[in-house]
């Protein structure tokens, strides 16, 4: 057998349970072009637990790695900030507020745009084999100027398009696999294969099916012995009975959940939020409203079938609700409201505008049953099916579609989050009636939007628009100073 290269290595080590330590090296040099004057600052940095974690839980064991491959592209992208980011291995999340901006990022490609921010990959000097992995990014002098304190590595895609809003070009989400189900009809068993919560193991998760008056949590559970093994959807094993809670019937509404609770909510008037509170410790249930003064929530249909849904944002105690227009909240605007579920009198209109209809880019099912439910990647920052919402502001996405038409809004593949903890990564879809004969098919996709390293610069470095910058990163074996 050959040698394995290093990110062979990463692999192989966490399948059977060794994780490698891995340490990085940052090298900044600063040329005058004027004078020829060089300076050069270089730091050691922490690589956090994004990529391991992603490695190492495998949630719902349907990734396939070979699709992931290559490894290094977790790693091939880099952000530089103006402020200190806390070095520590489980801050996996970009800042997204104006207190830390971005001063430059680059990405697995050239820079043929007009962006001041935006550098190259140096594929001359980037290099990778069997003992490590170096990037090699240029900046001309027009690019990245400003004071940098900070430098992270990140996923390939997220260098590329650097933070808010999203670049049209480039999608945060990619395919890692899929596993197939033959039956095209959206029933109470095939509603248990999707998941509305992944246990902390990542061997389980719960599905939430509501029926009528009865609202049913599942416990599914998956043999995940292996990486990238695709099973049939129907191994799933249901373990022990349902646990059922007894609700009123609502037509529309929307589901999420914390620690403690799964919640039901929906607009029993223009101003009324009414909100169901089941615990998940014995499914009692709780039923509360909160009024909001000035909002016209909107009333008309944003609920769904069996099967799980989670629609609109929440953070367990924000949820970012649509707006109602027409007569009494029956038409769905183009934006939300951040409602404080306990508090009336704190509400926020979101700046922005999409689209947003029933049936359309917001609804649970979307151009064949695919989840469309939200991301909350950080306090400050939501990834929707087809929005951002960052600093309560609403930016459109545009994506291209799996069918490459590259006008529009992305809204082909809508996804339902599976990792809930850290750096969210993962997300799941289902699709079938966008076209008979095709099959129920259950896939992951990986969020490339974490921080794969962190390094706080001794001194910050200041670059000016007579210099020139490269920025190269080393990645090998060996733990962190």
């Amino acid at each position: 057998m050959g040698k394995l290269s290093l990110v062979d290595k990463i692999v192989s080590a966490y399948l059977k349970g060794e994780p490698i330590p891995l340490k990085g090296h940052a090298k900044i040099t600063l040329t005058d072009v004027n004078t020829g004057e060089v300076k050069v600052t270089e730091s050691d940095n922490i690589i956090t637990n994004a990529v391991a974690d992603i490695l190492a839980h495998n949630y719902c064991g349907l990734a396939q790695f070979n699709v992931m491959f290559p490894l290094y592209k977790l790693f091939a992208g880099v952000l530089c900030f103006q402020e200190e980011i806390t070095e520590n291995a489980d801050n996996y999340n970009p800042p997204c507020d104006e207190t830390n901006p971005l001063v430059a990022h680059a990405g697995d490609t050239s820079n043929t745009t007009a962006s001041t921010l935006r550098g190259s990959l140096n594929t001359g000097l980037t290099h990778y084999d069997d003992t490590y992995v170096k990037f090699v990014w240029d900046f001309s002098t027009n690019q990245g100027n400003g004071t940098i304190s900070t430098v992270c590595l990140c996923p390939d895609t997220l260098g590329n398009m650097g933070l808010k809003p999203f670049d049209d070009t480039y999608s945060p989400i990619s395919s890692i696999g899929s596993d197939t189900n033959y039956n095209n009809s959206w029933t109470e068993e095939i509603s248990k294969q999707y998941p509305f919560t992944i246990s902390s193991d990542g061997q389980s998760m719960k599905t939430v099916i509501v029926s009528d008056t009865s609202f049913k949590e599942f416990t599914m559970r998956h043999d995940f012995t292996k990486f990238g093994i695709m099973r049939n959807a129907r191994s799933w094993q249901q373990v022990g009975t349902a646990r059922t809670a007894v609700i009123t019937s609502v037509t529309n509404y929307c589901l999420a959940d914390d620690s403690t609770y799964y919640y039901r909510f929906y607009a029993s008037d223009a101003t009324t939020l009414a909100i169901d509170k089941i615990a998940k410790s014995d499914m009692t249930v709780t039923s509360t409203s909160v009024s909001y003064t000035g909002v016209s929530l909107y009333r008309g249909s944003i609920g769904g079938l069996k099967g799980s849904m989670r629609i609109f944002p929440f953070d367990g105690t924000y949820l970012y609700f649509p707006k109602g227009t027409g007569t009494n909240g029956t038409t769905m605007g183009t934006t939300f409201y951040k409602l404080n579920i306990t508090s009336s009198a704190d509400w926020t209109e979101c700046e922005g505008s999409i689209v947003i209809d029933n049936g359309g880019l917001c609804s649970p099912f979307v151009n064949g049953d695919q989840f469309a439910n939200p991301l909350i990647i950080s306090e400050d920052l939501i990834l929707g099916n087809n929005y951002i919402i960052n600093s309560d502001k609403v930016y459109p996405i545009k994506r291209q579609n799996s069918m490459g038409c590259t006008t529009g809004y992305y809204s082909y593949k809508n996804y339902s989050m599976l990792f809930r903890d850290g750096a969210s990564c993962y997300f799941n879809n289902k699709h079938t009636s966008d076209d008979t004969s095709r099959n129920t098919a259950q896939g992951n996709a990986l969020v490339k939007f974490f921080l794969s390293s962190i390094n706080v610069l001794d001194d910050p470095v200041t670059k000016s628009s007579s210099q020139m910058m490269q920025i190269e990163y080393t990645i090998q074996e060996g733990s962190q100073s």
